[in-house]
C-alpha cells in the first residue's frame, strides 16, 4: 500500500482557526509533534507544523494506529523514522512542505517525498547541482516549460535522497534523475521515482520498491472543521 496525503495550511495562519485546531487536536497529536510545535517561535512555523501534525493523525489513523503511541527518531542524516510503541512496528512515512502546501507519503518500505511550488527557476543553482544531462534538458527546454522542469528535477533529487536516507551528505550532482522528468516512473539505483504536477506545484515521490501505476492522493481540507 502506498498513498499520498496533501493539505493546504494557509487557513491555520488565521489565529482563531489555529486556536480551534490546536484545542481540538492537541490530545490527538504525537508527543514529538506537540513538543516541536511548542518550541517553534514564529506563528507561521507553528501553523505549518500543526498542519503536518493533523496530517500525521489522519494518516496513522487510516493505517490503524493511534498517533499518541507513535514516536519519532531522527537518523544521523536527519531523516525522521516513525515507530509504534505498542507493536514496535516501523511506519514508513515521509513529509515535505513548501509555502502553504504539506505533502506526505506512506509506503511499505522506505519512501521519500518533496513538494515545491512552481516559480522562477534558479539557474545558478541548477548549474551547480544538476548533472550535465539534467542541465542540458533544462537549457534546451522552451522558456514556458523551464520553471516546471527545474522543479521536477529538484524535487526528484530531494525525493531520492529522502528515500535513501542520505540527505545532503551526498552530492546532488552525483546521480541523474533525467529519466523520470516526463512523469513516468524510473528506477534510479535502488529507488523508483516519479514526478507529478498538481496545479502550480510539483510533487515527486520515491520508494525502495515498485511504485504502483496509479498512486492514490488524499487531500485534507482544513477549512472543513469536521475532519
Amino acid at each position: 500500500m502506498l498513498q499520498i496525503w496533501l493539505v493546504r495550511c494557509e487557513c491555520l495562519w488565521n489565529q482563531e482557526t489555529y486556536a480551534w485546531y490546536w484545542d481540538n487536536y492537541r490530545e490527538r497529536l504525537t508527543i514529538d509533534r506537540i513538543q516541536k510545535i511548542e518550541k517553534i517561535k514564529s506563528e507561521r512555523g507553528k501553523a505549518q507544523s500543526l498542519g503536518a501534525g493533523i496530517m500525521e493523525c489522519h494518516a496513522f489513523g487510516e493505517l490503524g494506529f493511534d498517533a499518541r503511541t507513535i514516536r519519532t527518531e531522527v537518523s544521523e542524516h536527519g531523516k525522521p523514522a516513525y515507530y509504534d510503541e505498542k507493536s514496535g512496528e516501523e511506519l514508513y512515512l515521509n513529509l515535505s512542505h513548501a509555502g502553504s502546501y504539506i505533502a506526505a507519503i506512506y509506503g511499505e518500505s522506505s519512501v521519500g517525498i518533496d513538494v515545491e511550488q512552481i516559480r522562477e527557476p534558479r539557474l545558478a543553482v541548477a548549474r551547480r547541482f544538476f548533472t550535465e544531462r539534467e542541465w542540458k534538458l533544462l537549457e534546451e527546454a522552451e522558456r514556458e516549460e523551464r520553471s516546471a522542469l527545474f522543479f521536477r528535477i529538484w524535487t526528484l533529487k530531494e525525493a531520492f535522497l529522502k528515500t535513501t536516507g542520505e540527505g545532503l551528505t551526498r552530492e546532488l550532482a552525483s546521480f541523474d534523475v533525467s529519466a523520470a522528468v516526463d512523469g513516468e516512473s524510473a528506477l534510479i539505483e535502488s529507488v523508483e521515482l516519479r514526478s507529478l504536477q498538481l496545479g502550480q506545484s510539483i510533487v515527486s515521490v520515491g520508494a525502495k520498491g515498485k511504485l504502483p501505476a496509479s498512486i492514490p492522493i488524499k487531500t485534507l481540507d482544513l477549512a472543513d472543521r469536521n475532519l
